[in-house]
Parts: structure tokens; sequence; C-alpha cells
């Protein structure tokens, strides 16, 4: 496991929690392989862009089509789990955009060298290896979310307060959330260590 300088002294004192030091492994039993599976699920996946979605004669020798296509560039800003860096750049590589990722700072040696071993790849390609980037300080985001004539969409992938927070320092489209769906629907034929597991798994981790 990479963790930043920030990180390091914390988990050492034990002031992190156990799910967040679980969140930012890549050793854990399993993560690492899932990761990799996603991106051939990815690669598998028919192409997204260049389909015609609707169709209409408007009138004689008017007619309009409805084709998806990229988005452009996206500034893609999430937490803790440096997985998401691999997982945002296969769905942008395979959509046709190019992506610039913000991870948590507990996890950005690893993001740092996910992105940077991605870019490795891609020169190996006919893509640019500037397709897929990332930057580490918050500085750089408030940057960046200025720049409305290069960035088309802006994701960030956290808390209520963050997206709120990006909303209010850019001019470019934000594909944000408001709170999440807080409920857990249990059968009364559950298990109850089961649901207990759930539960903390969701609402605590």
């Amino acid at each position: 496991m990479l963790l930043s300088q920030a990180a390091r002294p914390l988990v050492e004192a034990g002031k992190l929690s156990a799910s967040l030091v679980s969140r930012l492994s890549l050793s854990r039993a399993g993560k690492f392989e899932a990761m990799l599976s996603g991106i051939d699920e990815v690669a598998s996946l028919p192409l997204p862009t260049g389909k015609t979605t609707y169709a209409k004669e408007l009138d004689e020798g008017l007619e309009l089509f409805r084709v998806t296509c990229p988005i452009g560039v996206l500034l893609v800003i999430f937490e803790a789990r440096p997985e998401v860096v691999v997982n945002i750049a296969a769905l942008a590589i395979k959509s046709g955009n190019a992506a610039i990722l913000k991870g948590g700072k507990e996890s950005v040696h690893t993001a740092t060298l996910l992105s940077n071993l991605i870019q490795k790849a891609l020169a190996t390609t006919e893509f640019p290896s500037a397709l897929i980037q990332s930057v580490a300080t918050r500085s750089e985001i408030s940057s960046l979310l200025a720049q409305d004539k290069y960035i088309d969409l802006v994701m960030p992938r956290g808390g209520n307060a963050l997206v709120t927070s990006v909303k209010n320092q850019t001019k470019i489209p934000v594909m944000g959330h408001a709170d999440g769906i807080c409920s857990i629907y249990v059968d009364k034929e559950v298990d109850e260590r089961m649901i207990e597991r759930i539960v903390l798994d969701s609402k605590v981790s």
C-alpha cells in the first residue's frame, strides 16, 4: 500500500480507522484483481459513441439526428479510493474522453503512481499519453475550476459538502448529486448477523 506523507503517521499512530485503511490499500485479498477485471469488463463493452439514438425528418431535405459523442475533457474529483483512478480512466478512454483526476490526499501517492502507469501504457497506443492526467493539491483544483473554456464537465464524487463546494467555485457544468438515499430495507426473515455487517459497512465505513 502506498500512502501519502500526510496519511502514513496517522496510520502508524492508529488514528486512521480500519475501514479507511482498507479503502486506501490495494493489497487486500482480491482487490487488485477486481480492479484489473473491471478494465477488461469496460474494454469488452460496445463502443458508446457514434450511435444514432434518434432520427426524424423535419422537412423535405431537413433531417434531425441525435448521435452519441464524447463529452470532451472531464475533471473528476473523488475521495480516498485509489482504484477509482483506474475505473475512471478505463471509462473515459472507452468513451473517447480525456480526464483530469484528483483523489483524496490520503491516497495521493497511489493515485499518482496509477496515473503515471496509465500514461506509460497510453504512450504505446494511438492515444496521447496526456489523455489521462492527475493532480495532487487543492490549489490545482481551484485553478482548474476556472478553466471553463477547456474543461467540459466536472464530476465530484463524495459527500454533499464536496459537491456544493465545487458547484460554488466554477462556471463549468457539474454532474453532482444531493444527499444520498440513507435507508436500508430489512426483511423480517433476514439473518441478524448479516444485516449488522451490511448496515455497518454502508453507513460507517
